[in-house]
């Protein structure tokens, strides 16, 4: 996290005092839908610890799986010269929750506290549930061709906080479906990296496509910090 502050206040420190000249300054909009493809989550449990209002037991291992969503973000930002933008950005992401591996065997109780599974090694939890977060963003875009083209590749990087809901309805563990209904909300930090490369149609409209590297400050004693990949058309429109 370090090296990313120190990015974006060295690009700031470079570029921004840099005159614009006549017509490459100015605002613009822009919106990006896309698909996010989150990564798997590293997760450990050892001893006894909550899980989905429930409780795990024992030394359990694996990963959780994601299935694909989709995503939707918007922005406001000022050109600051043909080299250097910055933005303003809130952005929507859904998607699913597809199973839990477990490396290592152990046992999960619901919430009534009557009924434990076992979480046998080697075998996936198929999981029924999705995810839904919003974003909130402060970026900083190069495009190092400034308008010398009309193809516009870019570079950025962003940060920001996320505001997330997890929903698990049930989980299957040894083929039988757990009902499970369990809802977990946070906020917490989340900086992004991005590349993309664009087509100028004219002097207000650009389109072209994105890919973007998010991470979320959102780890715990069981589970690793989130992160994933997003694929979008990025549509930019210039006053």
């Amino acid at each position: 996290m370090k090296k990313l502050f120190g990015i974006l206040a060295v690009t700031g420190a470079v570029v921004l005092p840099q005159a614009a000249q006549a017509g490459d300054s100015g605002v613009y909009l822009r919106l990006d839908p896309g698909v996010i493809i989150p990564n798997s989550t590293d997760y450990s449990v050892s001893g006894t610890v909550s899980l989905w209002g429930g409780t795990a037991a024992g030394t359990v291992s694996g990963d959780l799986s994601y299935d694909a969503g989709f995503s939707l973000n918007g922005a406001v930002g000022y050109q600051i010269n043909p080299y250097v933008a910055v933005e303003g950005e809130l952005g929507y992401a859904q998607f699913g929750l597809d199973s839990l591996s477990v490396g290592t065997g152990g046992t999960w109780t619901d919430s009534s506290g009557t009924n434990t599974y076992d979480l046998t090694a080697n075998e996936d939890v198929a999981l029924d549930g999705d995810a839904d977060s919003f974003t909130g963003m402060v970026n900083v875009v190069v495009t190092p061709l400034g308008n010398s083209s009309k193809f516009v590749p870019a570079i950025g990087a962003g940060i920001g906080f996320a505001s997330s809901e997890v929903a698990l309805d049930s989980a299957t563990i040894d083929g039988t479906r757990v009902a499970v209904n369990s809802e977990e909300s946070e906020t917490d930090l989340t900086a992004t990296l991005m590349v993309g490369l664009g087509y100028q149609f004219n002097d207000n409209l650009t389109a072209g496509l994105k890919y973007r590297f998010g991470w979320v400050d959102n780890g715990t004693d069981i589970f690793d910090d989130f992160t994933a990949n997003e694929v979008s058309v990025r549509l930019k429109y210039k006053f």
